[in-house]
C-alpha cells in the first residue's frame, strides 16, 4: 500500500470529534402503564454511524435545533408527538400492537425541517420498542444558514454550510429582509469557497433582520436556503467596529493578510493586534500590535509549513479589542486522514460515509474509495469529488467480508487516507 495507508493523525482525529455534539436520546423515565393491546415506542436517534443509543449533529448546527416531530402511523391512524430538542428523549405509547412506521423531524426556530429518518417496526404490549431511526440532512442541496450572531460592533455575523459537491457552486447570495416584510433585498455576493460573512451596513437598534443564503451554480441555477431571524441590539458608544479579515494567501515566502476597517472609526483606537492560532482557534498568540491606525496589511513571514494557520485582526481601543472573523489556511503538502465510519448494508448497497475538514478541500483532487476481500489488496472503485462524503456500493462481494479505506488525494497526487473499515455482506 506504500503511503495510502498512513496512521491518522491523533491531533486531526481530536480536531474531527470535537465539531461533534453528541446527543445521548436516553429514557430517564419508566414508560407508562400500557392499557389493553397496545404499546410503548421510545426510538434511538442514530448518525449514519450506526452508533447505538446516540444522535450527532454538527457542533454549528445543534443550535439551530428546536423541535423534534416524533409521529408513528399504524394500520389504522397515526399517534404524533414533539418535544424541545435539548430534553434530549421522547416516548409515545399507548399504541395498536402490530407493524407501524416511525418518523422522526428536527426543525429549527424558524419551523425548517433539519434532519429526518423513518423505520418501519412490529409494536406489541410485551415489551417497549426501540427503533434505530438513522437521521440524514432533508435537503442536502440547499444551502443551511446556522442562526446569526450579533457582534460586539453592532455588525451581524452569518455561517453556513453546504453538503452538495463545491465545484457546482459559483457564488453565493446573502439575502435580508427588516421585521419580516417583503421582498428581500441582496446585501452581497460571496465567491464559492466563502461560508461566512459580516453584515456591517445599516444594522438599525431593535429592528428584526432575516437572512437566506441562495446559491448560484455555474449553470445559472439557483438554489434558496432556508430563513433564520434576528433581533438587533443597540450599540454601545464604548465599542469600536470589528475589522473584516479577507481570506489570507500565500506570497512567496510569507502569508498575505488584507483587512477593511472604516476610516471613520480610526480615532477611536489606538491599532491592531494581528493573532494566530494553529488548533483551530481553540488559543490565541499575538504576533505583532501595529501602531498605524491607518494600516490594512500584514505580512506573516513566520507561518507553520505542513500546518493550518488561521488569524484574527483585533482593532484596540481604551483597553478593549474588538476582533474580525477568523480566516486561515493549511500549508504544504500535508492534508488530514478522511474518518470512515463504519459501513451499513441496506438492501443491495453497502453505504460509506466520512468526515473531512471543509477548509482543507481546496487542497485536494477528490477522494479514492477502495475496497478489499482478501484484507490485503485494495482496488480503487470510485472517485469522488472533494465535497462529497457518501458513497453507495452497490457492486459489492456478498457472502464475503468486505473491507474499505477512503483515501484524500492532494492535488500533488500524495494520499492521506482512512483507517480500514468492514462489514461482511450478507446475500
Amino acid at each position: 500500500m506504500g503511503n495510502s495507508m498512513k496512521k491518522i493523525n491523533p491531533f486531526a482525529v481530536s480536531c474531527i470529534f470535537a465539531t461533534i455534539l453528541l446527543f445521548c436520546f436516553c429514557l430517564p423515565m419508566e414508560p407508562k402503564q400500557e392499557i389493553g393491546n397496545t404499546g410503548t415506542i421510545a426510538p434511538r436517534l442514530l448518525a449514519a454511524t450506526h452508533q447505538e443509543n446516540t444522535i450527532f449533529f454538527d457542533r454549528q448546527i445543534a443550535p439551530s435545533l428546536h423541535t423534534i416531530l416524533f409521529s408513528v402511523t399504524t394500520s389504522g391512524e397515526t399517534f404524533r408527538r414533539s418535544f424541545p430538542f435539548d430534553k434530549g428523549y421522547g416516548l409515545l405509547d399507548g399504541i395498536p400492537a402490530g407493524p407501524a412506521n416511525v418518523m422522526i423531524e428536527a426543525k429549527d426556530s424558524m419551523n425548517t425541517i433539519v434532519y429526518s429518518g423513518n423505520a418501519y417496526i412490529e409494536i406489541n404490549s410485551e415489551q417497549t420498542a426501540r427503533p434505530d431511526v438513522v437521521m440524514e440532512v432533508t435537503d442536502p442541496s440547499s444551502p443551511y444558514l446556522l442562526i446569526p450572531e450579533q457582534r460586539n460592533d453592532g455588525s451581524i455575523q452569518l455561517t453556513w454550510k453546504i453538503w452538495e459537491n463545491p465545484g457546482e457552486i459559483a457564488s453565493f447570495d446573502i439575502m435580508r429582509s427588516e421585521n419580516h416584510a417583503a421582498p428581500y433585498h441582496l446585501v452581497t455576493i460571496t465567491n464559492a469557497s466563502q461560508r461566512s460573512y459580516i453584515d456591517l451596513g445599516d444594522i438599525a437598534e431593535q429592528i428584526t433582520y432575516t437572512y437566506s443564503i441562495r446559491t448560484i451554480r455555474h449553470d445559472n441555477s439557483v438554489i434558496h436556503g432556508n430563513k433564520q431571524a434576528i433581533t438587533s441590539f443597540a450599540r454601545s458608544s464604548q465599542t469600536v467596529q470589528s475589522p473584516y479579515l479577507q481570506e489570507p494567501y500565500i506570497d512567496g515566502n510569507y502569508v498575505r493578510l488584507t483587512w477593511t476597517f472604516p476610516s471613520t472609526e480610526e480615532p477611536g483606537i489606538s491599532g491592531f493586534e494581528v493573532k494566530h492560532s494553529s488548533d483551530g482557534g481553540m488559543s490565541w498568540t499575538t504576533l505583532t500590535t501595529l501602531d498605524d491606525v491607518t494600516r490594512r496589511t500584514f505580512n506573516d513571514y513566520g507561518y507553520l509549513t505542513d500546518m493550518r494557520n488561521d488569524y484574527q485582526i483585533c482593532a484596540l481601543s481604551n483597553g478593549s479589542s474588538s476582533c474580525s472573523n477568523m480566516e486561515g489556511l493549511s500549508t504544504g503538502s500535508t492534508i488530514s486522514n478522511p474518518l470512515l465510519d463504519s459501513p451499513i448494508q441496506i438492501g443491495g448497497d453497502v453505504q460509506l460515509t466520512w468526515t473531512f475538514p471543509d477548509y482543507e478541500e481546496g487542497q485536494i483532487t477528490g477522494f479514492d474509495i477502495k475496497r478489499t476481500t482478501d484484507g490485503f489488496d485494495f482496488i480503487t472503485i470510485y472517485t469522488a469529488a472533494p465535497g462529497e462524503r457518501r458513497y453507495n456500493d452497490n457492486a459489492f462481494i456478498s457472502g464475503a467480508q468486505n473491507d474499505y479505506i477512503v483515501c484524500a488525494r492532494g492535488n500533488g497526487g500524495a494520499e492521506s487516507c482512512s483507517g480500514i473499515e468492514g462489514i461482511f455482506a450478507s446475500p
